[in-house]
């Protein structure tokens, strides 16, 4: 039976799935708002298009690339609480390859991005998606 939501939604919800409980609260995009309660947050983009990996088969499999961003409360001092963001990125990475329902993500990359301004710093880690053959023929 075909899953009628677009695949942006699909992958999103396999990449969501896949961080579950590995952070505070996970989101698509950065909150504006984020609760005292909150130390730690994990959040997907998708930035990029998808593109044919075969010519002449768009509906076969695409590719293109995803972001997670780890964002973790600094300390009271303002310094980044290197224990936690540590943790979190070092389970991020144990994840790979991710393989859900509709795709398969790979090729962590991980980047310090520093402090947002807003309490947090930041840790973002890039990799490469690519849906997986004929998902709409289940």
């Amino acid at each position: 039976m075909a899953n009628n939501k677009p695949l942006t939604y699909r992958v999103f919800s396999d990449l969501t799935s896949a961080v579950k409980g590995m952070a505070d609260r996970i989101s698509l995009g950065r909150p504006k708002t984020i609760a005292d309660s909150v130390n730690s947050i994990i959040s997907v983009a998708l930035p990029n298009t998808f593109q044919p990996r075969f010519a002449g088969a768009p509906e076969m499999s695409v590719e293109t690339f995803g972001y997670f961003y780890i964002y973790v409360r600094a300390k009271t001092d303002g310094t980044m609480n290197v224990g936690t963001q540590t943790a979190i990125v070092d389970k991020v990475k144990k994840l790979f390859p991710i393989k859900g329902e509709v795709s398969i993500s790979t090729k962590p990359e991980e980047r310090y991005m520093g402090f947002d301004g807003f309490g947090f710093h930041v840790t973002q880690v890039m990799f490469n998606i690519r849906t997986l053959i004929n998902i709409n023929n289940k």
